[in-house]
């Protein structure tokens, strides 16, 4: 039994730990003491010194997986298999939000067992391990169906390449905790991907939640990870640009100042949507590809909206921002689905925010430099919107038509 940090109740604290080691110091001792025949002291010693200079040797652990707190709606990390998507829920039993994970109704098999594959939900991590790391696994979970959860070594999401130690699923909360040595097995051809966690073991549907995940790999203390390069695409620094806000500009001000663009909203809006600007525009994106987005701000608290794309095809999302007087840099993700010419854009919205916040930059990069584009940083904008927020042309030389546009963040009267 452990007591958990994070929960009010006593926990079961499930730990297994696989391979061997070097011999303790005090086994080495209790040894010698208790072997007449071990005469040799200066050998015992020698032995005895290297056994505490390996037990003295420290590592350290690093994560490899992107999140894990449904609080920040990660649904990325977790995946769910042939039950359907996990999705973020607020908490059953307690406070906050949990992920959710169905269950679907079994059937014995041949043997009069259970496939317990037949549901499961997948944590993904952000890189591969290979043979002869050691991993860590930990969450929080409970079931509303009490049950044995298999767990399962894979290459990409499907591709089984071993099982190890799982655990008895309860009816409250309960901390898993397992230290992994990466076989040959496990790590298959192209290395450990995704840990599957199979929960179809009996014949009723239930629900699985599961929150706080937490992957790491074991590296030396002395060894550093070398962070991918950032080959930036496109980077707003709000030197000379403003931002565009299309809906709503009546509840909401936008100024340069204080080394940034200072967002001011009034009161908060019906939509989150319907209080926008653009920071990013005419870059081209790839289909698939893994595209970051870090954003300098202070003084916001909240979901920090955002919609990356083209009009017609567009990834919408918000990132969690934790309320600070200072300046810090929040980091996100979006794969574009659809190729793109230089059209894209990079919108943030914040209609359900109210009070005043600042950016002072905006970055755009990617992590593979295999697809990144060659497109100069966006330092202002000149394209021209209508007041529905349509792109209509490049710059107000282009626009053929008289009428009320928006450019740079101003309203236009085009004659």
């Amino acid at each position: 039994m452990a007591k958990s940090a994070r929960h009010t109740k006593t926990i079961d604290n499930f730990v297994s730990t696989q391979g061997g080691g070097f011999p303790s110091p005090l086994s080495l001792c209790k040894y010698f003491f208790i072997n007449p025949n071990f005469k040799n002291m200066k050998k015992f010693l020698l032995f005895a010194a290297a056994a505490l200079v390996a037990s003295s040797a420290s590592a350290k652990w690093v994560s490899i997986i992107e999140g894990g707190k449904a609080a920040d709606g990660e649904t990325a990390t977790l995946q769910a298999g042939w039950s359907g998507p996990a999705k973020v829920v607020d908490n059953p039993k307690g406070e906050g939000k949990v992920f959710e994970c169905p269950i679907a109704e079994n059937e014995p098999n041949g043997d009069g067992n259970f496939d317990d594959w037949k549901s499961q939900m997948f944590i993904c991590f952000a890189e591969p391990v290979q043979e002869g790391d050691v991993i860590k696994v930990t969450f929080d979970n409970y079931c509303t169906d009490t049950r044995t959860v298999g767990m399962q070594a894979q290459g990409d999401r499907g591709s089984y390449q071993g099982n190890f130690q799982g655990f008895e699923t309860k009816s409250d909360w309960q901390t898993y905790s397992q230290e992994i040595t990466v076989t040959s097995q496990f790590a298959g051809a192209g290395g450990f991907k995704n840990i599957a966690i199979c929960l179809s073991s009996k014949a009723e549907a239930a629900t699985f939640y599961v929150n706080n995940v937490v992957v790491e790999k074991q590296v030396a203390d002395d060894v550093t990870p070398v962070e991918p390069e950032k080959q930036v695409i496109a980077e707003n620094d709000f030197a000379t640009a403003e931002g565009y806000y299309f809906w709503k500009s009546d509840v909401t001000n936008a100024e340069l100042k204080d080394g940034g663009l200072t967002i001011t909203n009034d009161v908060a809006t019906a939509n989150f949507w319907d209080v926008q600007y653009m920071v990013i525009d005419g870059v081209q994106l790839t289909a698939g590809t893994e595209y970051y987005v870090d954003v300098k701000i202070k003084g916001f608290s909240g979901t920090l909206h955002y919609n990356f794309g083209t009009w017609s095809s567009n990834v919408n999302g918000g990132v969690e921002v934790e309320k600070a007087d200072d300046w810090q840099t929040v980091t996100f993700k979006a794969v574009p689905e659809a190729d793109t010419d230089n059209t894209a854009h990079l919108l943030l919205q914040s209609g359900d925010f109210v009070g005043s916040y600042t950016i002072a930059n905006v970055k755009l990069y990617t992590l593979d430099e295999s697809a990144v584009e060659t497109i100069a940083p966006v330092k202002a904008n000149t394209a021209v919107y209508n007041l529905q927020g349509v792109k209509v042309a490049n710059s107000l030389e282009e626009v053929a038509a008289p009428g009320l546009y928006i450019s740079n963040g101003k309203k236009i009267i085009k004659k």
